[in-house]
């Protein structure tokens, strides 16, 4: 992976360390080392430079006087890039200045092994040392400052309600719930659970006109998670309100309006590389005897 010379602006990245230090100055150090690990490979997503990733460690261990040796949290942030596929050497001269290191041996770091660190979910970790409603706050700000999704698969995903852009749809993947929620004062205040269960894979076919101008159907294959079952439950190619009666017959809606929510979250897993979008023909039969002739990939 590629990552540009870009950097955080000062006001974001005062905003990120500053979200972190009450979660940091409670961590041990293995909870540390998993906050850096995870937060590095998001980073390195967003393609932002090791070097602004170092100023955030480097401020966050000063201002919290931590005492445990800087070099340990190195190991989980230069592991975190090397996993997301970015060539750190290129950075090195300058992670050792922002960083007031001497001569760094990254060969000496972790790499091929499997290091305690490596989780699935920053929103998990931060959980064990804030509540909810902090912990989703903080992902949805780290969100919209680097202008990528987490790349973890634990962690929520957010949509924006269509008609009142201060309230969200949230797909909670820790305890398996759609969520609707709103923002107070650097709290997302929880509402009502609209679904006991989330996607895990969404297949978004667009249907176009033979012209291929124009946009004429939409249909969607999903697969969900819930408690309520330890198999996923799978919805072939279906209409969005075909969708939405197959969740009801489940029993998995909990709440009679809630088709602005269900669109919400499928706009978000589009917007947000969470779904395979695959353009096909209306009205042409393919090779297997189904409508609509691939386009492609989206």
């Amino acid at each position: 992976m590629d990552v540009e010379n870009k950097k955080i602006a000062d006001y974001d990245l005062s905003t990120i360390t500053e979200m972190l230090v009450p979660f940091y100055k409670e961590a041990s150090l293995s909870d540390k080392q998993k906050m850096w690990f995870c937060l590095s490979m998001w980073l390195a997503e967003a393609k932002v430079s090791p070097i602004s990733t170092a100023i955030i460690l480097r401020v966050l261990y000063e201002y919290t006087k931590d005492k445990d040796p800087i070099i340990k949290l190195v190991a989980p942030f230069i592991y975190g890039y090397k996993k997301a596929g970015v060539d750190i050497e290129p950075y090195k001269k300058g992670i050792e200045e922002k960083i007031e290191l001497g001569d760094l041996n990254f060969s000496s770091l972790p790499d091929s092994s499997s290091p305690d660190f490596i989780i699935d979910s920053l929103y998990e970790l931060l959980l064990t040392k804030m509540s909810v409603g902090r912990a989703l706050f903080i992902i949805k700000r780290i969100e919209e400052i680097l202008g990528v999704v987490s790349p973890f698969l634990k962690d929520p995903i957010f949509g924006v309600m269509r008609f009142n852009p201060d309230r969200y749809v949230i797909a909670e993947p820790i305890n398996l719930k759609v969520i609707r929620a709103s923002e107070f004062k650097g709290e997302i205040i929880i509402g009502d659970i609209i679904s006991d269960g989330i996607p895990t894979e969404l297949v978004v076919y667009e249907y176009l006109s033979p012209d291929k101008k124009f946009l004429v159907n939409t249909k969607f294959q999903m697969e969900w998670k819930t408690n309520m079952s330890s198999l996923p439950i799978f919805i072939p190619e279906s209409s969005f309100d075909e969708v939405l009666t197959k969740l009801k017959s489940m029993r998995l809606i909990r709440n009679k309006n809630v088709s602005d929510a269900l669109s919400a979250l499928i706009n978000a897993y589009m917007e947000k590389g969470k779904a395979t979008i695959i353009e096909k023909v209306e009205g042409v039969i393919d090779e297997r005897g189904t409508e609509g002739s691939n386009v492609g990939n989206k």
